[in-house]
């Protein structure tokens, strides 16, 4: 296909989930009227609006929207509140617990 960014759930209640992203922004989080990737009400480490995807090929853009626990990459360290990160093919993060992690694959 070519040109294409995945994200896929390798943890908690999204492992096995594949979320085929396009240029517009995603949202993670809660909010049923206002994430586009929803976790349950009772999801420990994960807020209402928790952070931002958008695949801006070759990467993906993540930010982090004031989320109480944080949103971090694999290796624990926490991204900065409004800050937009690149994440490239093969690198993960999580959001509040390393359970709700995510792998990037773009293609």
């Amino acid at each position: 296909m070519g040109n294409e960014v995945l994200l896929y759930g390798v943890g908690g209640i999204m492992a096995g989930n594949i979320f085929p992203l396009e240029n517009t922004t995603t949202i993670i989080g809660r909010n049923s009227s206002k994430c586009s990737i929803i976790y349950p009400e009772n999801a420990t480490g994960v807020s209402g609006i928790h952070c931002q995807v958008r695949a801006a090929y070759p990467y993906l853009e993540i930010t982090d929207l004031g989320s109480t626990y944080g949103t971090f990459y694999e290796n624990g360290v926490k991204m900065q509140k409004d800050t937009t990160y690149r994440l490239q093919n093969n690198e993960a993060f999580y959001i509040g617990e390393k359970k709700n992690r995510f792998i990037v694959k773009i293609k």
